[in-house]
């Protein structure tokens, strides 16, 4: 059992197929908050993995309901193990969008180019953050 979810963890960590949102913790004036939230929802509709970058403690309080929970600062040892999946989107988020930046730049250097940085949990569908 312990195996299957490490393998999930990698396989949803490594699906990281990113859509650039320039790397910033806030929308910019041609990346408003209405379209990062439709990027959002069309990923999520194409079964996307969700990464929720923060530490376990702020994922207990709240968070979407399919996400994976790696924090930030353990997404490339979880990469180097799952090449296989780069063509996968990945959605990131965080608290502020900063340590899913850090994240995103990580697994880019590992050549997922199918990642985005979604910030945090206002772009994603209200019924379905778990808290």
């Amino acid at each position: 059992m312990k195996k299957i979810h490490i393998l999930l963890i990698l396989i949803i960590t490594i699906s990281i197929r990113g859509y650039e949102i320039q790397g910033q913790s806030k929308p910019s004036q041609t990346t408003s908050v209405q379209s990062l939230n439709q990027e959002v929802q069309t990923l999520l509709s194409k079964n996307a993995i969700a990464i929720d970058v923060r530490t376990k403690e702020e994922f207990q309080m709240a968070h979407y309901k399919d996400a994976l929970n790696i924090p930030y600062d353990e997404i490339e040892t979880h990469v180097k193990k799952s090449e296989a999946y780069k063509d996968k989107p990945i959605i990131l988020y965080c608290r502020s969008g900063r340590r899913a930046s850090i994240a995103k730049q990580t697994l880019e250097k590992y050549g997922f180019k199918n990642v985005l940085n979604a910030i945090n949990l206002d772009y994603f569908p209200a019924d379905k953050i778990v808290r």
